[in-house]
């Protein structure tokens, strides 16, 4: 919950700072840590943040041009998420997330992330 405080906070910043893109990168990449920690709890809080996140509504500030950027990462992440996790809740959580970048994601994006890991 801290977490997704401190999140929520950082958010009107990246789009008041002229950043939006940039910010939102780094905000997600901050999150990649925190994908296989030891606390159940946290790997779901970092699934639940990022697929709020891309429910967030596009603006100028924003867009989705951050997804792009951090999707083949995200993708990974996520893989590994899906083939590691026991605990029914994270992995439930994992499910949604890739749902959500598979909509999300336009389809040439996706299509250079997946290329992007067969190398």
């Amino acid at each position: 919950a801290a977490m997704y405080t401190h999140m929520a906070s950082a958010m009107p910043v990246v789009a008041a700072d002229g950043k939006g893109e940039v910010g939102m990168v780094e905000l997600v990449r901050r999150l990649y840590p925190f994908f296989r920690h030891n606390m159940h709890s946290v790997r779901r809080s970092v699934l639940r943040i990022i697929a709020n996140l891309l429910r967030l509504p596009d603006s100028a500030a924003t867009g989705n041009a951050w997804l792009t950027t951090v999707l083949p990462e995200v993708m990974h992440l996520l893989f590994l998420n899906l083939m590691l996790e026991r605990r029914p809740d994270a992995l439930a959580a994992s499910h949604v997330l890739w749902a959500s970048l598979l909509a999300a994601a336009p389809v040439a994006a996706l299509s250079a992330a997946a290329a992007s890991q067969l190398r």
